[in-house]
């Protein structure tokens, strides 16, 4: 039902009233995030009201590794390894500051791709790939995998049928969201293959959305260490976010 693979990612006004965000910096080919660091990547906005994206990661983000055939699809794109076997949780994550839940429209689009060589999830792994996040209440609507089948959360605390997630590695992802914050929120959420244009999930909410602030968290996350877990890559970016007047 979901091929939510990977990731998405909010950013947040500056402040009530207008202002330019400082321009992110430039990110070379490499590892640009290693450990419990929080960085300003070079991810335009596309909207000078909103502040620079950032990335947090607790295993490793990099720029430059993704395959030719990949890259074709994601031209931007960063590369998240969690480790096999990990001592401790794991997360490499696209993050935009919270905004507040007071109504306002956000739109936000990425591409992702995992491959599906060496990929097994099992058990109670805690494995997000994506989050809508609060700073009161957690993470409040998000798609996870276990047991190789991937399934949604919504606000409400809905779970979704689970789908194996075989129908969604290999294959480039466009994931699509417009979101109105607040009492009388939406979620309205669509992915897609970005080559064949077949649909992979399709999702429509409408009630409380966010706690006292919304922000978007996109990418990799896996809570519970358990012994024997494999390793998991998930290539992302082409990162779009923009605030609207209009749903």
């Amino acid at each position: 039902m979901m091929n939510m693979l990977s990731s998405l990612v909010a950013v947040a006004l500056v402040a009530s009233g207008v202002q330019a965000a400082a321009a992110p910096q430039q990110l070379s080919p490499g590892v640009v995030a290693k450990g419990t660091h929080l960085v300003t990547g070079a991810l335009a906005t596309m909207d000078p009201t909103l502040a620079p994206w950032t990335f947090f990661a607790d295993a490793e983000i990099t720029k430059g590794e993704c395959t030719a055939a990949i890259a074709a699809e994601i031209p931007d794109c960063f590369t998240i390894t969690l480790p096999a076997d990990p001592k401790k949780g794991q997360r490499g994550q696209f993050r935009t500051p919270p905004v507040p839940a007071d109504g306002s429209i956000y739109y936000a689009s990425w591409t992702s791709n995992i491959p599906s060589k060496g990929v097994s999830l099992f058990g109670d792994e805690g494995f997000h790939l994506f989050e809508l996040f609060s700073s009161d209440i957690g993470a409040f609507s998000y798609v996870g995998i276990t047991d190789n089948e991937v399934f949604l959360t919504i606000p409400n605390g809905t779970v979704t049928p689970n789908t194996p997630l075989s129908g969604f590695t290999d294959r480039n992802a466009y994931h699509q969201i417009e979101l109105v914050t607040g009492k009388n929120g939406k979620i309205d959420f669509n992915v897609t293959d970005k080559v064949t244009g077949e649909r992979l999930l399709t999702f429509l909410y409408f009630g409380q959305v966010g706690g006292k602030d919304v922000s978007f968290h996109v990418g990799s996350t896996r809570a519970n260490p358990v012994k024997g877990q494999t390793g998991f890559v998930e290539n992302v970016g082409q990162f779009f976010y923009e605030k609207r007047t209009t749903a």
